[in-house]
């Protein structure tokens, strides 16, 4: 959905190896992740990644002991954003950031933080690279050494749910509206994360297309899409649900409705259409 190019198309590292389709499903929720007052419902992407990623929705069920302490995560990757309530957190660096409904942040690996406040009605997708990942707690641990990290990119950075911050035009269909979340500047290009949702009335088609990405993951935030996807026929996506498309697989996006919105994360930044 993403970055037209007319050069010719690049070979990529396979991060998904196979597509990927999981709708809202109540039942899916479960009380199995890190914090006992959370549950977890998994979006497919570890499925798809042989577990190099992990994509999952997280809400709130308790009302008590919902603080989780210092502490920092041994990852790759980390992307939070937010579908309902706030969540408040301090930084390493001394920031408090509150994140409400339509906030998003990239966290780099080992980034100290500490989740202060959550609202009852919390909501957020979280993800990360790769799926299984170490959590250390305390402000003052030993961090470990990451020597694939030496001279890569990876900083926190913040964006807020603003009118203004959609663009039309700064991707390939002129009916769409994209807002960059900064997620590509912090991880130096090697992440892409658009906000896209309609912007015009109408029928509208992204016509078959395939992109040299390694990895795309989409999840819907509002409406529904039709999509035709090359072996798996043509399927409609509802808000909740997720999918994942791997290296060049060729989909159509035939229908939209007025008030589609969708998260969509693409690796790595730069590729063709």
């Amino acid at each position: 959905m993403n970055a037209e190019s007319t050069a010719p198309p690049t070979e990529r590292p396979r991060i998904a190896q196979s597509f990927d389709y999981t709708p809202l499903r109540e039942s899916d929720f479960a009380q199995k992740g890190l914090r006992a007052f959370m549950q977890y419902r998994d979006l497919g992407l570890r499925r798809a990644t042989g577990g190099l990623m992990r994509a999952e929705h997280i809400r709130v069920v308790a009302e008590t002991g919902m603080k989780t302490g210092w502490h920092c995560h041994d990852l790759d990757f980390q992307f939070v954003y937010v579908l309902k309530g706030h969540v408040r957190f301090v930084t390493e660096d001394g920031e408090t950031v509150t994140l409400r409904a339509g906030d998003c942040a990239h966290l780099p690996a080992l980034y100290r933080h500490d989740e202060i406040e959550f609202a009852p009605d919390f909501e957020v997708v979280e993800i990360t690279a790769p799926a299984e990942v170490r959590t250390i707690p305390g402000r003052d641990a030993p961090l470990p050494r990451r020597s694939d990290a030496q001279g890569r990119v990876s900083r926190f950075a913040a964006s807020y749910d603003r009118p203004e911050a959609y663009k039309v035009g700064d991707g390939p269909r002129q009916f769409l509206a994209y807002r960059d979340t900064a997620v590509t500047e912090a991880t130096g290009r090697r992440v892409n994360v658009n906000v896209v949702r309609n912007s015009k009335a109408g029928d509208k088609s992204t016509g078959w297309h395939y992109h040299t990405l390694a990895c795309q993951f989409v999840f819907v935030l509002k409406g529904w899409s039709r999509v035709e996807v090359e072996g798996q026929g043509e399927f409609t996506i509802h808000a909740g649900d997720a999918m994942t498309l791997p290296h060049r697989l060729k989909h159509d996006v035939t229908g939209f409705s007025a008030d589609f919105t969708v998260l969509e994360l693409n690796i790595p930044a730069d590729y063709e259409t």
